[in-house]
């Protein structure tokens, strides 16, 4: 038999992180309904769209920069004008809350997770469902579609691979999953649970642990662009940097936000990191974790969800 881990993690080789431009636009997203779009570089508000009908969970952006897809705790799934922010469709996707999105390398499709357990898979040229697949025993927590698979992670504690067909074909399992992300550049996939702890999973099919943990649930996580360094946030509101080669702890962030870190990203250069909180605020930092700029009170609730545009004339290569 095949190395299944091997399959798994070598399908993330087909993908790149590599961005090269300046930004020029940071969105982000709440429960206040809302997605509004900055200037990343002084924090001016350029605009503001009452997006869902309830919090809004994650924001992705299609490679060929000409969709925006919003998931919203109403069940709905919005598609956007990225040039000028109107609604383009939007579609009842799900029975329950949808959690996570990602577009195909060609922008045709769209794949949905939700609450609802499922993962569905949309044709964005006509608006219609081509698959749906009963996915976890519990909510559809994070999904990644490489050319080869779809990978998925479960509130079940289940990581599952998927084709397009929706046939599966291996699970791991991370008892307490409350995350997961992935390096391309390094071909690792990157998980998280309620304890705090991080599970790397290696192209060359070894795993483990890193050391310690973050001291609360882990809500958060994404890779530098080389995938040398790992960020995560947590419940506790405290972001920690990690050598993902080491697999231990490099910087800390502590109070970064108030009552939790819902969202963190980093720019395309590695310089900033971005994180949103439960305190309603976005806070731009340094890659060694001072703090730059602070954009207050960027949506009325918790801020939910982040998406960094870079100003280039190459397309996006990447969903947030």
């Amino acid at each position: 038999m095949r190395n299944t881990r091997h399959i798994l993690l070598g399908a993330l080789c087909a993908l790149t992180l590599a961005h090269t431009a300046s930004a020029d636009l940071l969105l982000t997203a709440g429960a206040d309904k809302k997605v509004n779009a900055w200037n990343p570089q002084d924090g001016t508000l350029l605009k503001s769209v009452d997006a869902h009908d309830s919090t809004v969970n994650q924001i992705a952006i299609a490679p060929n920069g000409k969709l925006i897809a919003t998931a919203g705790a109403d069940k709905k799934v919005k598609l956007w004008n990225p040039q000028d922010g109107t609604l383009l469709k939007s579609v009842d996707a799900h029975d329950d809350a949808v959690t996570a999105l990602w577009f195909t390398e060609d922008s045709q499709k769209l794949l949905t997770a939700g609450a609802d357990k499922k993962i569905k898979i949309w044709n964005l040229k006509d608006g219609k469902n081509v698959l749906s697949v009963s996915a976890h025993d519990g909510p559809v927590l994070g999904v990644i579609w490489t050319p080869q698979m779809i990978i998925t992670g479960g509130a079940d504690g289940q990581i599952r691979l998927w084709d397009e067909a929706g046939n599966r074909s291996f699970e791991l399992s991370h008892d307490g999953l409350s995350a997961m992300t992935a390096s391309f550049a390094t071909q690792t996939l990157f998980t998280a649970d309620k304890k705090g702890t991080i599970r790397w999973w290696k192209a060359d099919g070894s795993s483990g642990d890193f050391s310690g943990t973050h001291g609360s649930p882990i809500t958060a996580m994404a890779p530098t662009p080389d995938g040398k360094k790992l960020l995560s946030g947590g419940t506790n509101g405290t972001v920690k940097i990690w050598d993902a080669d080491a697999a231990k702890v490099i910087a800390e962030i502590n109070d970064a936000h108030k009552g939790g870190v819902n969202a963190i990203t980093i720019t395309p250069d590695g310089k900033t990191i971005i994180t949103a909180g439960a305190d309603k605020h976005v806070k731009l930092w340094s890659a060694d974790g001072k703090l730059l700029k602070t954009v207050e009170n960027a949506h009325n609730g918790p801020v939910t969800a982040l998406l960094y545009i870079p100003d280039r004339k190459e397309t996006p290569d990447r969903n947030n």
